[in-house]
């Protein structure tokens, strides 16, 4: 008669390795991710380009204008604690930064862009902001709607303000506008209270 003899056990080495693999590529990517949330960037001081009157706008360029991670912004409750956020706030932080200049045509005034500032010099019935990262300075607005992601609109003065978008920053200098944010992680506050 036999005697049962033990058995290796059901992992071979080829399966302890391949497990060793998933571990450290995982470890990796949670390495990866935890750096490419901390970045860092400057951006030189430019000189102010003469702006060019137009109708709509729609721009391509692989820069963030504001210079800062959406990520960083706060989850819409305005009790945000870096400093510069209040200054984002203001429309003396990026008038020098102003690259482009958007008419409103019949009271309407529709930006779709990417990762520029722009500013609108007529007071509009209706604007709508579309895109990410763009800056939009605007005077007095009926209705503003905003369906971009990761961008700041700065308005003097608006009647309603609509939110859709993903981590945006919307601010009025004046007034008490009806708002609604239907969107995720957007900040939508009077200018002062930032």
């Amino acid at each position: 008669m036999r005697t049962p003899q033990p058995t290796a056990p059901a992992s071979s080495p080829r399966r302890a390795g391949l497990a060793r693999s998933i571990w450290t590529l995982a470890a990796l990517g949670a390495v990866s991710l935890g750096i490419a949330g901390c970045t860092v960037s400057f951006e030189p001081a430019r000189e102010k380009p003469s702006p060019a009157a137009s109708a709509p706008v729609d721009t391509q360029s692989g820069t963030d204008p504001a210079g800062t991670d959406p990520a960083e912004t706060d989850a819409g409750d305005g009790a945000e604690t870096d400093p510069a956020a209040a200054e984002r706030a203001t429309r003396a932080h990026w008038q020098s930064r102003v690259s482009g200049v958007v008419s409103c045509v019949d009271g309407r005034a529709d930006v779709t862009a990417d990762a520029t500032v722009l500013e609108i010099t007529d007071d509009c019935d209706i604007v709508t902001v579309e895109g990410a990262g763009v800056v939009v300075l605007a005077r007095q607005v009926g209705t503003l709607t905003v369906g971009a992601d990761a961008s700041t609109v700065i308005v003097a003065g608006a009647g309603a303000v609509e939110v859709t978008g993903v981590g945006n920053e919307v601010f009025w200098e004046s007034g008490s506008p009806v708002v609604s944010d239907t969107g995720t992680m957007n900040v939508v506050l009077p200018a002062e209270e930032r």
